[in-house]
């Protein structure tokens, strides 16, 4: 397949506002590395899930890729243009083609309008269609996602979360969104809500060719939505691969302290350990080194100097750990996953 977003060495910093004095005077003020030189990689149709902790840059980074928040530096290729240099009609066409999913599901929605209103609007922004065949679009598109055209006039406020969400997505088909960035858009719904727009997501792309972003730190949802999966610690990325390798076979020990937190099903399993000691450190303030090492159970001395460790391969994965063996230049110029 071809790859539809290539992400190569995206780096988000911004201004911390610090004490009273450093927000006065903004350049004085620490900088935090929200996502410091991640590279990703997704072909047509793929699924990827991104996971890890609150705060580790998920979801800047999903805002980044559609230029919602400015990146500091790095690339962001879509369908092989430059996604950071595009201005007027191109921005626009780019902006049809990718679209977001929000958490909020009520947030994400003007409270003033109906949902034809809201799906409509789309199709004028765009001209996507003759105002004439709008309705008739707008029902078609809530068909689609699982809602009831008796619902087209109804605002958001008379909605619940699960239809308030089907409604975003709903919107982003509207345009024939290509790529889809999905921040945590379960989240906030019950159990059985959360499984109904799932398979919504899955059945829309194995059958509408659409491509698939998943922010996450549910790994039970990824691992029933996605097809692979990367694990992103402190800004970076530290393990990623097939999900199913990565679940049953972490390499990297944040990913195996992540898996190990899972509840079983099994009810003597007993309850899950707790491996990993702490809270991440701060943004503000990152470790020399890997930035996983002051709660490694695993740490070593050359894991606590330097700079954090380059891409490894082991085990059918790429992995950003000193416990496995450098790649290969060939494998390293690979590695944008």
């Amino acid at each position: 397949m071809s790859t539809l977003l290539e992400i190569d060495e995206l780096v988000v910093t911004y201004r911390s506002s610090g004490t009273l004095g450093q927000w006065l005077s903004r350049q004085s003020a620490p900088r935090v590395h929200a996502v410091d030189g991640v590279s990703l990689r997704l072909s047509k149709g793929d699924s990827l899930g991104l996971v890890g902790e609150s705060g580790c840059g998920k979801s800047t980074l999903g805002r980044a890729v559609l230029r919602l928040t400015p990146p500091t530096s790095g690339k962001v290729l879509f369908d092989g243009q430059d996604v950071l240099a595009l201005r007027g009609a191109a921005l626009m066409e780019f902006r049809r083609r990718a679209q977001m999913v929000f958490q909020d599901p009520f947030g994400s929605l003007n409270p003033r309008l109906t949902v034809f209103e809201t799906l409509a609007e789309v199709l004028e922004v765009h001209d996507i269609c003759p105002p004439g065949e709008r309705r008739e679009r707008v029902l078609s598109l809530m068909r689609q996602v699982g809602l009831s055209p008796a619902l087209a006039d109804r605002k958001g406020r008379a909605l619940s979360g699960g239809q308030c969400q089907r409604v975003g997505i709903a919107r982003a088909l509207a345009i024939g969104a290509e790529l889809i960035v999905a921040d945590e858009p379960v989240s906030a719904l019950d159990v059985s809500i959360q499984a109904q727009i799932l398979n919504l997501l899955s059945q829309l792309r194995e059958h509408g060719n659409l491509t698939l972003l998943f922010i996450a730190h549910d790994l039970g949802v990824v691992r029933y939505l996605c097809q692979r999966v990367a694990v992103m610690y402190l800004g970076r990325i530290v393990e990623a691969g097939p999900v199913e390798r990565v679940f049953d076979d972490p390499c990297h020990p944040y990913t195996r302290s992540l898996i190990e937190a899972i509840p079983s099903m099994n009810p003597d399993a007993g309850i899950p350990g707790q491996s990993v000691q702490g809270e991440p450190p701060s943004p503000r303030d990152r470790p020399d080194g890997c930035p996983f090492h002051p709660r490694c159970p695993k740490a070593m001395p050359e894991c606590k100097s330097g700079s954090p460790p380059s891409v490894r391969e082991a085990r059918g994965r790429h992995v950003w750990c000193l416990l496995y063996p450098e790649s290969s230049d060939a494998t390293r110029s690979e590695a944008i996953y």
